[in-house]
């Protein structure tokens, strides 16, 4: 046994961990150690039982090695040295009467159990810390973490307060946009449905929505009849961060009905003045155009209205309009000075009878005909500059009331389609339908 020990390769740790390329050669020779420390301590019947058994164990030991040592393709994750270690260890722990008594004359054999216990202690704080910290689990065994993305934005609904989102500076939505506005300004003279249709199909996305919010006017005033009357607390808008708010909002169905109205009842032209855009790539897919500071400019025939606020456009992949949101933070009218000069003539014409109506009589006064004469100039100039302005005013937040209106009529109309779905489908009229239709 002792010239075994010396002639063999060193048996301690080093040895049995050993790299890649290096063969188990060795390992039979750990084995014959072993087997001959339990010798000493047996009887000689044992001893022949021990040697035939080992005789049994050490001969796959030895065609693992070969094995491996011919295929020379050694794996990073499970090393053929520790199987081969943990068998050997196995073998040992099996009879634990013995243990003590064969580390006492193996110091190396005591040594290699030291480092499996070890080892074990080692396994179980790390098992302790997955548990206390899950969320390095996928770092302590090499599989990366996904990014833990958000929902996508939504369009009355679609959250964008902090999404994964990625820049991107290629300028397709800039160039689209542009394209839209070109053709949305350049229309036909006599303003048909039919191209507005077909602009809304071609630009906007099916299911598509613009919305229009006015959550952000220091003084809106009376909002009764300028937005369509929907519950309260509804309205919520990502850009100005309110959630109950006031604006309006129009589907892809009547956009090409309210771009006629607009532009039938009042708006000669439109302009959109833009700073700096920003295009993000949304994790889903779609993309992103935010402008912070845009200025929409609308010519009427007597007036120009200006809004001021944040524009954010939603696109497709296929690059059509999923989503169009202006937040406005306050508008401006400007009255042209031809609209005002007839009726601020008419009124100083009839200040200027009055001081020399005054002056003519001098102490004596006005008569009783002539302050009425004098009074109902002041109130017919006054008429017709109230109507005139009235004529062509704008509700609170500077939109056309005619354009309103028909928001309105859009908004019950798309709360009553199921209703009228239903009517069509059991072929019922208006009335029957409404009395079947809680049914």
């Amino acid at each position: 046994v002792s010239t075994t020990n010396s002639s063999g390769p060193s048996i301690g740790v080093s040895s049995l961990v050993t790299d890649g390329n290096s063969s188990l050669s060795g390992g039979a020779q750990f084995q014959q150690i072993i087997d001959g420390s339990i010798m000493q301590q047996s009887p000689p019947q044992e001893q022949m039982q021990k040697r035939r058994a080992s005789s049994v164990t050490s001969q796959p030991v030895i065609d693992a090695a070969a094995a491996f040592h011919a295929q020379k393709k050694p794996r990073v994750d499970i090393r053929q040295d520790d199987i081969l270690q943990q068998q050997l260890i196995q073998q040992l722990l099996q009879g634990q009467s013995s243990l003590h008594l064969q580390g006492q004359h193996n110091p190396q054999l005591q040594a290699l159990i030291r480092q499996h216990k070890l080892a074990q202690i080692q396994q179980q704080q790390q098992h302790q810390l997955s548990q206390q910290f899950p969320q390095h689990q996928h770092s302590q065994v090499g599989i990366p973490r996904q990014p833990q993305l958000r929902p996508p934005l939504a369009q009355p609904g679609i959250q964008l307060a902090g999404p994964v989102r990625t820049p991107v500076e290629s300028g397709l939505c800039s160039r689209r946009l542009m394209q839209y506005l070109y053709h949305k300004r350049y229309r036909p003279d006599n303003n048909p449905i039919t191209y507005w249709r077909k602009l809304i199909d071609e630009y906007f996305a099916p299911r598509s929505r613009e919305r229009w919010c006015v959550s952000s006017y220091e003084k809106p005033g009376n909002t009764s009849a300028a937005i369509p009357q929907t519950s309260p607390g509804t309205w919520r808008c990502d850009i100005c961060n309110t959630h109950s708010g006031k604006g309006y909002e129009a589907t892809s169905e009547i956009l090409p009905r309210l771009c006629q109205i607009r532009f039938d009842h009042g708006v000669k032209d439109e302009y959109l003045f833009l700073d700096m855009p920003n295009e993000y790539r949304l994790p889903n897919g779609l993309l992103l155009l935010e402008h912070a500071k845009v200025v929409q400019k609308s010519i009427y025939e007597h007036q120009h209205v200006t809004h001021e606020g944040q524009l954010r456009i939603i696109f497709t992949p296929e690059l059509k309009i999923m989503s169009w949101e202006f937040c406005s933070r306050k508008h401006d009218e400007y009255v042209t000075r031809k609209f005002l000069t007839d009726q601020v003539t008419h009124m100083l014409r009839a200040t200027q009878n009055y001081q020399a109506t005054v002056t003519k009589n001098g102490p004596a006064g006005l008569s009783n005909d002539e302050a009425q004469n004098a009074c109902n100039q002041f109130a017919s100039a006054s008429r017709q500059l109230a109507k005139n302005i009235d004529h062509h005013s704008l509700n609170e937040h500077g939109l056309s009331k005619r354009y309103v209106r028909c928001l309105q009529i859009s908004e019950v109309v798309n709360h009553m389609k199921d209703l009228i779905e239903f009517s069509h489908k059991n072929k019922l009229g208006p009335i029957e339908g409404l009395k079947n239709y809680p049914k």
